[in-house]
């Protein structure tokens, strides 16, 4: 009789690891994790203006191909000729781990007064800049 117990109990445990492990498994994560990407610092922003439209343009480097780049400009503080270039990516999943280049071009009017851009972000962090003008 005690061997008997032992014996259902052992298969009793067994059964509650395997549908412990089955149910972890099919398990999906809820948020996705955020991934470092290392970027060349400062970001180089092209500047031209014509016509009263000022665009600003650059390069950044993705950690794959499968990536895409969002831009976007915001003001910042109370006026609005402070911007702020926003950047940032979605992260898809690759087979590939081959660093691609991504162009940006945001482009906006002056509105009379001369726009000063004092701020990139990068995925919500500010990033060190540098303005070239063409």
């Amino acid at each position: 009789m005690g061997q008997r117990k032992a014996a259902l109990l052992i298969v009793a445990l067994l059964a509650v690891l395997v549908f412990g492990a089955w149910s972890l498994s099919t398990l999906q994560p809820t948020q996705q994790a955020s991934v470092a990407v290392a970027i060349d610092l400062p970001l180089i922003l092209r500047h031209s203006v014509k016509d009263g439209v000022h665009s600003y343009s650059g390069s950044i480097s993705l950690p794959n191909a499968c990536n895409t780049l969002s831009n976007g400009v915001a003001t910042r503080g109370a006026g609005p000729s402070h911007l702020t270039v926003q950047l940032s990516q979605e992260n898809v999943p690759c087979q590939t781990a081959v660093k691609t280049p991504a162009d940006f071009l945001v482009s906006f009017t002056d509105g009379g007064e001369a726009p000063i851009v004092d701020a990139v972000t990068f995925n919500g962090m500010e990033i060190p800049f540098t303005i070239k003008e063409n």
